[in-house]
């Protein structure tokens, strides 16, 4: 599930972004650059993320964040699967691939959380419906 202040956090620096985009160049304390430390992309897994991170080939990366600073990553993944086979393959290949399953549990009849520990790491996933036989995961990389 996300945090607020999660969400609120992403607005604020897409909004940023997009002010700064939009600026007519008058002041430059307001067009500089966005900050180097957070990336945002999509289509592949961040470096951020531990090497060998298990991925269901036919899944699609649609965005990532990565805040360089503090280590934190977050990447929305949509994979063709019902949400009970989405969780059974990351229960499965977690520990396979040296993670260790701390917690994983139905959210509501739609949603599913799970969180993993690994390679310094702490990383939790979210599983949501979005369409039949399409889960969306959020994955939620922080450094322990």
């Amino acid at each position: 599930m996300y945090s607020t202040s999660r969400i609120i956090s992403v607005w604020l620096a897409v909004l940023s972004l997009v002010a700064l985009a939009c600026s007519d160049g008058a002041d430059e304390a307001t067009t500089t650059a966005a900050p180097s430390n957070i990336e945002f992309g999509s289509g592949e897994i961040p470096d951020s993320v531990p090497e060998d991170f298990p991925m269901l080939d036919s899944a699609v990366i649609s965005s990532t964040l990565v805040n360089n600073d503090t280590g934190y990553t977050e990447m929305i993944v949509r994979m063709p699967a019902e949400l009970g086979i989405a969780v059974q393959y990351y229960q499965s290949n977690l520990p396979t691939s040296g993670w260790e399953v701390t917690e994983s549990s139905a959210t509501s009849d739609t949603k599913w959380q799970l969180t993993a520990t690994g390679f310094d790491t702490t990383v939790t996933i979210d599983f949501g419906v979005i369409g039949s036989q399409v889960t969306e995961l959020v994955f939620t990389f922080e450094p322990i």
